[in-house]
């Protein structure tokens, strides 16, 4: 949990930093065009947004970067020095396992439909430890707070922030969207011109 929190804070200490340099642009604006340092180069209107854009990449980033960083620390959990076997793991958590052993969230043929389900079975067979485990998380542009909801409730795990949060995360924030499904917009919107 540690390792997870350093990551936030490091991430989230690029992006205020960054915050801070866009507002050393805007307030340079406010006397015109904006530049590096003196006599330096001047930084145009279409540079600008470049710029602002930016941080809807980084947000986007630390959101998806927290949530994969997550991700991996249950399934670090769940193989933890080969102690669990199938069994024990919750049946949420043992059926992500299975879909990941027996790939049966990928289209294959049916060559490879029996290959993956016979090294499932004879891993239930020799009793073997919960191994090489990673949740398919999706992710690639989709992570807002519904998508984080929704994967917390396909683990079985109970998704808890204040209801401060909660509210903050549901209120529309603009284009009836709350702050991170407008976060996830614009970032695809960059990402896909």
């Amino acid at each position: 949990m540690e390792e997870l929190s350093l990551a936030f804070e490091e991430r989230l200490q690029e992006i205020e930093s960054y915050l801070k340099f866009l507002e050393g642009v805007e307030a340079e604006a406010r006397f015109g065009v904006p530049r590096l340092g003196r006599a330096g180069v001047l930084i145009t209107v279409q540079q600008q947004r470049i710029l602002y854009s930016g941080i809807f990449l980084q947000l986007y980033n630390l959101v998806e970067a927290t949530v994969v960083r997550c991700l991996d620390s249950v399934t670090k959990a769940a193989t933890k020095a080969g102690m669990w076997l199938p069994g024990d793991l919750s049946e949420e958590l043992r059926q992500e396992w299975v879909r990941v052993m027996a790939h049966t969230h990928i289209d294959l043929n049916y060559e490879n439909r029996l290959k993956y389900a016979l090294v499932l079975c004879q891993h239930l067979i020799e009793s073997l430890p919960v191994t090489n485990f990673r949740l398919e998380s999706g992710g690639g542009g989709s992570w807002d707070d519904s998508a984080i909801e929704d994967i917390t409730t396909r683990l079985g795990c109970q998704l808890k922030v204040s209801k401060q949060v909660y509210q903050d995360i549901k209120r529309p924030f603009k284009d009836d969207l709350g702050p991170l499904a407008l976060v996830k917009k614009l970032r695809n919107s960059l990402a896909h011109g």
